[in-house]
């Protein structure tokens, strides 16, 4: 284990040097505007919802969704509903995960419990659910896993807010990235876009 610890140490600083060289070219930026649209997009394909690629990156680059973004003006949403709802699932998504990386705030902190239910809210702006805990219990199509019933959701979804607030090491950022996620799914704590959640 301390010779893996030492590895990704010295990946990690071979990394930061090439990603400080990339900075001063500009690149950084290019980058992370295109990892950001390929995440919205496999996400969102997940769950057979909004544009391709190109629809995906199309709508977020348009005037309505730079709006959207520019001012984190969450009320267009619905308008963007009305008008294309493809556009609306890349411009959602898009806008949650920006508001989570201001949240976390460049990882120095983890989710709240509100921030959970905002971010969904982004992400289903426009449903009636948006933003709530299901109250009722749920099966998942296609899936042996039961999510937890009705009643434990709020202090599951508290644990977790708890958890993901403590100081980490980050030599296992990655690995509690991962078991963050696995707990949410686990829990199933919204009546739909858990799958499309950027938590």
């Amino acid at each position: 284990m301390e010779e893996l610890r030492a590895r990704l140490r010295a990946a990690r600083y071979n990394l930061r040097a090439a990603i400080e060289q990339a900075r001063r070219i500009g690149l950084v930026r290019e980058m992370d505007r295109a990892h950001g649209y390929s995440s919205v997009f496999e996400s969102n394909s997940i769950e057979f919802e909004g544009p391709d690629l190109a629809g995906t990156v199309e709508a977020i680059e348009s005037d309505t969704g730079q709006k959207v973004l520019r001012d984190l003006n969450v009320h267009l949403l619905p308008e963007v509903l009305r008008r294309d709802e493809r556009a609306f699932a890349a411009i959602g998504l898009e806008t949650a995960r920006v508001l989570a990386l201001r949240y976390i705030g460049g990882g120095m902190r983890g989710l709240s419990h509100s921030d959970v239910r905002s971010l969904h809210s982004v992400v289903m702006s426009g449903s009636w659910f948006a933003g709530q805990y299901r109250s009722f219990d749920a099966r998942i199509s296609g899936a042996d896993h039961v999510p937890f019933p009705t009643y434990e959701i709020a202090f599951a979804m508290s644990e977790l807010a708890d958890w993901s607030q403590q100081t980490v090491d980050d030599d296992f950022a990655v690995l509690r990235a991962a078991i963050g996620h696995a707990w949410f799914t686990h829990v199933h704590p919204f009546q739909g876009g858990n799958g499309r959640w950027p938590g």
